[in-house]
């Protein structure tokens, strides 16, 4: 069986089909590449990557906090181009609604913690809103787990709450409003995007840039 790479462990090969230099390597269990048209440029690439990957030999101890494995966790993803400028602001919001415990140490986080933590969202939050911030819940206990931390992973037999909101009912435009939304816009410098989306049900995209 290969051995499995550790983060940064990697390799520099040509790709003559590409006619490009090519470093291939690993964080957080996920393989990563970049590539150059030069051997120096790509080394150059590669020291980058290298003293970001060493700037993340976190200390972690029995003091740390659910926030701070949160943080850790998406920073990394982030300066090391695994999630984009959206979902990193998309996250940076969610984690918000972790705050009644993320700044708990999180090996003081119990079952009742959680139980009693997900009785809350159940009553503020959709379905959806509270499947995120469990996502990054999990995303923070396995990493808690992987660095021994933690012994067990308390998140993984705690049932997932269901939302008690209801369901807010969405409704299309009429034609006729249509007609009246375009009439208003039709100079606006998003006219075009405004169109598009009227008329095929495509969900805009905004490039955000992070502070």
């Amino acid at each position: 069986m290969a051995k499995k790479r550790a983060n940064g462990e990697g390799s520099i090969f040509y790709r003559k089909d590409r006619k490009r230099w090519i470093y291939e390597y690993t964080v957080k269990d996920k393989k990563c590449s970049i590539s150059a048209k030069t051997q120096s440029e790509l080394l150059r690439k590669k020291e980058e990557i290298d003293k970001k990957i060493l700037n993340y030999k976190y200390v972690f101890n029995d003091d740390t906090t659910l926030l701070e494995l949160l943080e850790y966790n998406l920073k990394v993803k982030y300066d090391l181009n695994l999630i984009s400028n959206t979902t990193y602001i998309r996250n940076t919001e969610t984690i918000k609604i972790l705050e009644p415990i993320y700044n708990t140490p999180i090996q003081k986080i119990n079952e009742n913690t959680i139980l009693s933590f997900y009785s809350d969202l159940s009553k503020k939050y959709s379905d959806s809103t509270i499947q995120k911030a469990i996502i990054l819940l999990k995303s923070a206990f396995k990493l808690a787990k992987e660095k021994n931390i933690i012994y067990k992973n308390i998140i993984e037999t705690v049932k997932k709450p269901k939302s008690i909101k209801e369901t807010a009912k969405v409704e299309g435009l009429t034609i006729e409003e249509q007609k009246e939304l375009l009439s208003v816009i039709h100079k606006s410098k998003y006219y075009l995007i405004y169109l598009i989306a009227l008329n095929t049900g495509m969900r805009m995209r905004w490039n955000i840039s992070t502070p």
